[in-house]
């Protein structure tokens, strides 16, 4: 015992030797160093910190906020294609909005983001000014007024009657013979059709508690199978009402979020539900996105995140083309912000060359924007 004690004394003072050389040695290295060079060094760390920012700006918000790169990594399926929800948020923001960011409150708010807003809070996202309106006639017929170019749904929802009618009689019209107005209607009422289904691919918009209806549900299903004998006209036309009222959710959402069970193929919540009332086993996915929009409405990210770790973890999950389509959106994205990043990188060497403080807090400002 003795022995080892007295060996790995011997071991600690040989490093800590090591360590004071290898200080010294850096010292020495360092004075030793041109003062052009020192600078170049001590920006290209600058540089590779304003890079890393947000990587590490990522990491922490597992801990404050959900995580949005396991979150986007969800598969799911829209428009008959399989894709990433990151992708699902970025297509539809990009077709309703015409960019894939929207300021709220004088901040960039990214797609995902939003598209949890409208999803789970779409109180709140209905006073997002994400739809475009370039068309004057538009804005004259709804009394807009040319201050701004986009416009939230609060906004439009009083006009959506006159909106559909008007979308509605320029359709009769064939296509090749409409003119700008009418083909602007058209897609106009598009767009909000399309954000309409955005609400309530989760949850029927203005439910209140969807969680609990599901446990009702689940109760009811239960029942029925217990109590076969017992079923009479009024089960019977309690039963009717909520196939129809989950054959209106299917039809008024658009992403499916339900992967494939048995025969069946990727379903929406609200098509799943009308086959639980059918005798089908509820699919584990249903309760934990009703959960997580939920939990999301009163920000308890500690509940969403081991949620979407679980979730993630599934087979039917488990689709690599998906992973990197999602990182390939967080890579293309970086790679769009590359010439603000060079051009905080110009002002930085200018103002080093130049000795311009204002250059260097210039240049510092560009790539911390970024």
């Amino acid at each position: 015992m003795k022995y080892i004690f007295s060996k790995n004394q011997s071991i600690l003072e040989q490093t800590k030797a090591a360590g004071s050389c290898a200080c010294g040695f850096q010292q020495e290295l360092t004075a030793s160093l041109p003062a052009a060079f020192k600078k170049t060094l001590m920006l290209v760390v600058f540089l590779i910190l304003c890079l890393t920012m947000p990587t590490l700006a990522q990491e922490n918000e597992s801990i404050t906020e959900p995580n949005w790169n396991a979150l986007g990594q969800i598969a799911v399926m829209q428009g008959g294609r399989l894709k990433p929800l990151d992708t699902v948020a970025r297509s539809n923001m990009l077709m309703i909005c015409g960019k894939q960011t929207v300021k709220v409150k004088d901040k960039s708010m990214h797609a995902l983001e939003w598209l949890m807003d409208v999803m789970c809070r779409p109180e709140i996202a209905d006073t997002y000014r994400v739809f475009l309106i370039h068309d004057p006639d538009i804005q004259t017929l709804l009394q807009l007024g040319e201050e701004d170019k986009r416009w939230s749904f609060l906004e439009l929802q009083p006009h959506l009657g006159k909106i559909s009618e008007q979308a509605n009689q320029a359709r009769n019209v064939q296509s090749h013979q409409q003119n700008r107005y009418q083909r602007a209607v058209i897609q106009l009422y598009a767009h909000l059709t399309t954000y309409v289904r955005l609400k309530n691919s989760i949850a029927p918009e203005k439910s209140p508690n969807f969680g609990k209806e599901l446990a009702d549900l689940q109760a009811f299903t239960q029942w029925l199978i217990d109590n076969p004998t017992k079923i009479d006209t009024d089960v019977i036309k309690h039963l009717n009402i909520l196939k129809e009222h989950y054959e209106q959710l299917a039809s008024r959402s658009s992403i499916h979020f339900v992967p494939p069970n048995n025969d069946l193929p990727w379903q929406r919540i609200g098509e799943h539900l009308r086959h639980v009332l059918d005798g089908l086993p509820m699919d584990q996915s249903v309760p934990m996105f009703v959960l997580i929009r939920q939990s999301y409405q009163n920000g308890d990210w500690a509940t969403i995140n081991p949620l979407i770790t679980d979730h993630l973890a599934r087979e039917q999950q488990q689709l690599p083309k998906i992973r990197s389509e999602a990182t390939f959106n967080r890579i293309a994205l970086l790679y769009k912000a590359m010439p603000v990043y060079v051009l905080g990188l110009v002002l930085t060497l200018i103002a080093m060359m130049t000795k311009s403080r204002k250059l260097l807090t210039a240049g510092v400002l560009v790539v911390i924007g970024a």
